[in-house]
């Protein structure tokens, strides 16, 4: 099981955002994500709506390792802040 966290990001308005992630157990060692999925939203302050959804790419699953990104033309039409949720399903 993976515990929850909590981490805070910024987005630059007008920038294409990409930020790596990684997988690991409370060893540190790098998990295996082959049956894994991860979705990821971007949403407006208390979830009222749904503002994008985040591109995930695998840059190394067997590794734990992802990419979460967003094009340009999604920053450009954020607001102030916001919140993100990232979902991971076997």
């Amino acid at each position: 099981m993976i515990t929850p966290a909590s981490l805070d990001i910024e987005l630059p308005q007008n920038a294409t955002f990409s930020m790596q992630f990684q997988f690991k157990d409370s060893a540190g060692v790098n998990l295996n994500m082959n049956s894994y999925t991860v979705d990821a939203e971007l949403w407006t302050e208390g979830k009222g709506r749904k503002l994008s959804d985040f591109t995930v790419t695998w840059v190394d699953r067997p590794n734990g390792q992802f990419k979460l990104s967003l094009a340009y033309t999604v920053t450009a039409l954020l607001g102030a802040s916001g919140v993100w949720d990232l979902l991971v399903t076997n």
